[in-house]
């Protein structure tokens, strides 16, 4: 949920690309790195930082991929309906 919301935010995402991480975080939003690798964690938070346009290409793609995203009352709606389903087939 953070990633979505800083999605939301339009701020680019430095991340490992681990878990559902990649299914939220496309490329155009962000540098995604193997786990457990710090030195590739440290090269793109400083490619981030000290470049400008990738920048600014990636706040774009954030931009794009927050459009795609349900809002939170939407998603609100979809887990109500599940817990309710839930409840009812007990």
């Amino acid at each position: 949920m953070a990633f979505a919301e800083a999605l939301s935010f339009g701020l680019p995402i430095v991340a490992a690309r681990a878990g559902a991480v990649p299914d939220v975080v496309p490329e155009s939003a962000g540098i995604l790195v193997q786990p457990d690798n710090s030195a590739a964690l440290t090269d793109a938070l400083q490619n981030l930082l000290t470049t400008p346009s990738l920048r600014k290409q990636l706040q774009t793609g954030a931009q794009s991929a927050a459009q795609t995203l349900p809002s939170w009352k939407t998603t609100a709606n979809k887990v109500a309906a599940l817990i309710n389903t839930l409840n009812t087939t007990r």
